[in-house]
């Protein structure tokens, strides 16, 4: 009898804990840099959640050479981007999606980010 009285002390305020919609699509709202390997080459991605627009800045180096404004560049920006967002800040089931178009601006790649439902 004591051990389903203990258990229902642990579960009862788990019930009060508000489950994420399917909207929601964020684990972590937090500022993260991580170095990743694409196409034979080092990037270094930093990223950040913006409350305000609920997604991700993210911005995009590569490492020993500097990215140019070429379409290249850009599509490999915008890959490790969405890349890197969905494996450490997306849940199960959601990847992240590029918004609106990369901007160039000091050797870096600005890209914008959301996790959504796949």
């Amino acid at each position: 009898m004591w051990r389903f009285a203990f258990v229902g002390l642990l579960v009862l305020p788990l019930a009060g804990c508000k489950t994420g919609g399917d909207s929601d699509g964020v684990i972590g709202a937090y500022q993260r840099t991580e170095t990743v390997r694409y196409n034979k080459r080092d990037y270094t991605v930093s990223f950040i959640y913006s409350d305000s627009s609920k997604s991700y800045d993210v911005k995009v180096r590569r490492q020993g050479q500097p990215m140019d404004a070429g379409a290249a560049d850009r599509n490999n920006a915008t890959q490790v981007a969405a890349s890197t967002v969905s494996y450490y800040a997306c849940p199960a089931g959601y990847r992240a999606k590029p918004i609106g178009s990369a901007q160039f601006a000091s050797a870096q790649w600005s890209v914008n980010a959301r996790c959504a439902k796949t």
